[in-house]
């Protein structure tokens, strides 16, 4: 008999790369929660390299990540998320974690994207482009 589980768990450390106007750079993304299959998305914690935890968040692909500080929401960016293989790709247009993570005021327009599993900027696109294609796929299919 087959029993459909509807949460997966996820806990992933993988290389990844951030790209953009102001910053090419070799990081680490962890990825740490649940994936809930019915309802499509997922809530855990997300830590950029060693020092950028955000402890709450919730991943819609095609949509929103969002974090919360208690109950301050913060809107960080679309983000495309595959929970079969871990794979996430997201735009940073949070001018506070923008700056944590670029040391550079967010001007409203810079292009701040971070993709995993990436060791190259070539790689970061592919995951990106290859995570946009599925979620569009998805959609066309409900």
């Amino acid at each position: 008999m087959f029993v459909f589980d509807p949460i997966k768990g996820i806990d992933t450390d993988k290389p990844a790369f951030i790209y953009g106007d102001t910053l090419n750079e070799q990081t680490s993304l962890q990825l740490k929660g649940d994936y809930d299959k019915k309802n499509h998305g997922f809530s855990g914690w997300l830590m950029i390299g060693d020092h950028i935890k955000l402890e709450h968040v919730l991943i819609t692909s095609g949509f929103s990540l969002i974090s919360y500080v208690g109950k301050e929401r913060t809107e960080v960016g679309q983000v495309f998320f595959d929970y079969k293989t871990a794979r996430i790709s997201f735009e940073v247009t949070d001018p506070e974690l923008y700056k944590r993570i670029t040391s550079k005021s967010y001007d409203g327009v810079s292009k701040l994207i971070i993709s995993s599993p990436a060791s190259n900027a070539e790689e970061a696109k592919r995951v990106k482009d290859e995570l946009v294609r599925i979620d569009s796929e998805e959609l066309l299919s409900h």
